[in-house]
């Protein structure tokens, strides 16, 4: 019985290292698949078996699933109450419901859910995955015209990891579109998206600045640019593997041809590596 219960928890560790990696690479359903395993293999309750809900929230949310990431979530931080061992996984489950409530319209919940990931990363000590979670909050603050608290959560570009400072480019990117000014939008727009090593997880967050950088140029007048930068915000999303396109289609929502709101969510993804324990794995995210 013993070398069976051995043998188990070595295939859920497989299943979980699986998870892990599949997600950095962005091949999404397959990571999706382990994570599950991971979650019907594992012990109800112990730490591996919440850190496979966390998971498949994380890449539920990469994948644009956002109601599939919620209801992960949802169960994650249901059972993590009282539970010990996993405190440095539930940021990152917050950080999955913001972008899950987003993905689904709901802004004021998102904001709610970054908030809470922000003050949860740095409990952890975790400083360049607060400033990536600060992006995320004040891109949808800005999304929902409030440019001037977006600005005041936003970390500074040198809070955030090198190979990531794209991400305050994004964020900034919706900041001057709020506060209407688009030159300035097109400009940190181009930076964003130019930036050089983009991670798979950021493809939709490329998506979103590549939108809003259209809506910029359509207001100066270049709309053949603006085309250009939709299709290339098409580019994006299929790279990312988004299981739904629609987000690309015109919003006719009040604020004038905003683009879907879908699109709109800045990424940081990642989380806790199942062979570190409690700690988090270094760039994940």
């Amino acid at each position: 019985m013993g070398k069976e219960v051995e043998a188990l928890f070595e295939d859920v560790h497989v299943h979980a290292e699986l998870a892990h990696v599949l997600q950095q690479e962005g091949r999404w359903a397959e990571a999706l698949h382990h994570a599950r395993r991971v979650v019907a293999l594992a012990p109800r309750g112990s730490v591996l078996h919440l850190w496979g809900y966390a998971k498949a929230a994380t890449i539920a949310a990469d994948m644009g699933r956002g109601q599939l990431a919620h209801r992960f979530a949802t169960v994650y931080l249901a059972l993590a109450r009282g539970a010990s061992g996993v405190e440095q996984y539930t940021p990152w489950v917050q950080q999955a419901m913001g972008i899950a409530c987003y993905q689904r319209g709901r802004f004021q919940e998102a904001i709610a859910w970054y908030r809470r990931a922000v003050q949860g990363f740095a409990r952890c000590g975790l400083t360049e995955q607060v400033a990536v979670a600060s992006s995320m909050l004040a891109f949808n603050l800005a999304r929902i015209g409030r440019p001037q608290r977006a600005r005041a959560c936003l970390a500074d570009r040198s809070e955030f990891p090198e190979s990531r400072s794209y991400l305050y480019d994004s964020a900034m990117t919706a900041i001057h579109m709020a506060e209407g000014d688009h030159e300035l939008a097109v400009s940190s727009g181009r930076r964003a998206l130019t930036a050089s090593g983009r991670r798979s997880f950021d493809f939709a967050d490329a998506a979103a600045v590549a939108l809003l950088v259209s809506r910029a140029l359509r207001a100066l007048g270049a709309r053949r640019e603006a085309t250009a930068f939709i299709l290339s915000a098409a580019r994006f999303a299929v790279r990312q593997r988004w299981e739904v396109l629609a987000p690309l289609l015109p919003n006719r929502g009040q604020r004038g041809g905003d683009m879907a709101r879908e699109a709109a969510v800045s990424r940081g993804r990642g989380s806790a590596h199942p062979r570190d324990g409690a700690s988090l794995c270094p760039g994940c995210g």
